[in-house]
């Protein structure tokens, strides 16, 4: 299994690694394929491990139409170290801003499919 971050975390609290303490993967699989919301899955997880609920994700952003130039700095060396990009030479927030907007290309979904 190839996962960093939150999803290895989550695999791991609901036994889908080969490390994991504990598999309760069918008591979070089997309600999901039955359409159950995530609130009363949560519920019913309590029990065994909170830990699972307590995950959070960030929200993906649109850099179409955020301006980069009104975030933080902490928020845009965020963005680069989702993508694995580390500004070495950025000394001030518009190296920050300029190098976000020369990687957004590579790194974006550049035409969204709508015929879906």
């Amino acid at each position: 299994m190839d996962t960093k971050g939150k999803e290895h975390r989550l695999c791991y609290y609901i036994g889908a690694t080969s490390d994991a303490a504990t598999k309760i993967i069918s008591e979070v699989s089997r309600p999901m394929s039955a359409h159950v919301p995530v609130s009363k899955i949560c519920e019913k997880l309590k029990k065994n491990d909170i830990q699972i609920c307590e995950l959070k994700y960030e929200r993906k952003l649109d850099l179409n139409s955020v301006d980069l130039s009104k975030m933080r700095v902490a928020e845009l060396r965020k963005i680069l170290d989702s993508w694995g990009e580390v500004c070495r030479a950025c000394i001030e927030k518009t190296d920050f801003v300029n190098l976000i907007k020369e990687l957004a290309p590579k790194y974006t979904l550049t035409n969204p499919k709508s015929d879906l």
